[in-house]
């Protein structure tokens, strides 16, 4: 399995009492030193919702709160400079703040601070360290790093292989309701690596996670229709998941719809 990296959006509160609050009560309430006022400020800023987008005016607050130990907008200055916004590219400042984040017990900063020594972002790639990250981004029920975290011990990548784990951690992130640890978990009872083999089970994980939009779990899903893999035969339904897949991204699919499509039989006029 290969690591795929989530989009992010910008990190809300866990609780959203303040979601609904107009610009002018969030600006009242950050200037009282409410860090959780600002950072839901500084995230209409940064989308532009409510008023013109201006990130430098987002840094700005997110600043602020962080500087009162608001995990939340310590990520998501992270986030601003990790390079989604081309403009505001800072490697050294993304891992600072990810690091930050994850300090104060924010479970996607030490995720993002995991991928950093996954991938050699800012600092010298190193596995062991990434799986460090990854752990702890999990124990705080982060499912990305969960997910990610059992494709290392899967993979045997920065830690032994070991596929019984593996599976326990895509669980913990399926039941976290991240789509990808769902898929990844059928593949596991598809196959039964780390899980007695399920067929049956896997296919209704497929089903979990393409109805979440995970391009690879429809794929899977049209194969099992395709191929009858513990599910009736079905051109029709196994044409339609490809094409979902193809539509949310994955080339492999949109190749296997067109060739479905060609050989299709010619239906009988009557």
């Amino acid at each position: 399995m290969n690591k795929i990296i989530p989009a992010l959006l910008f990190t809300l509160l866990s609780e959203m009492v303040f979601a609904e609050d107009s610009i002018d009560e969030l600006t009242k309430q950050c200037n009282l030193g409410n860090a959780q006022s600002c950072n839901l400020l500084g995230i209409k800023y940064a989308e532009g919702k409510e008023v013109g987008q201006d990130l430098p005016k987002a840094i700005e607050i997110f600043s602020k709160a962080c500087d009162s130990n608001s995990s939340e907008a310590c990520n998501n200055l992270g986030f601003i400079h990790s390079g989604e916004y081309p403009n505001f590219i800072d490697e050294a400042k993304s891992y600072e703040y990810y690091s930050k984040s994850c300090s104060l017990g924010h479970g996607d900063g030490c995720f993002r601070v995991g991928l950093c020594y996954d991938m050699g972002i800012h600092v010298a790639a190193n596995p062991e360290t990434a799986i460090e990250y990854f752990t702890k981004g999990c124990d705080l029920n982060n499912p990305n790093a969960c997910n990610t975290l059992g494709i290392s011990y899967g993979n045997g990548e920065g830690v032994e292989q070991d596929f019984v784990k593996a599976a326990e951690l895509f669980y913990k992130s399926c039941d976290l309701n991240n789509p990808i640890g769902c898929s990844n978990l059928g593949v596991s009872y598809l196959n039964g690596t780390g899980v007695e083999q399920n067929g049956f089970l896997a296919n209704e994980l497929f089903f979990r996670a393409c109805n979440a939009d995970y391009s690879v779990a429809c794929k899977n899903l049209g194969i099992s229709f395709q191929k009858g893999i513990n599910i009736k035969v079905d051109r029709n339904i196994a044409e339609a998941y490809f094409k979902k897949g193809c539509a949310l991204g994955e080339e492999s699919s949109c190749a296997e719809a067109e060739r479905m499509a060609n050989n299709r039989p010619a239906k009988i006029k009557k």
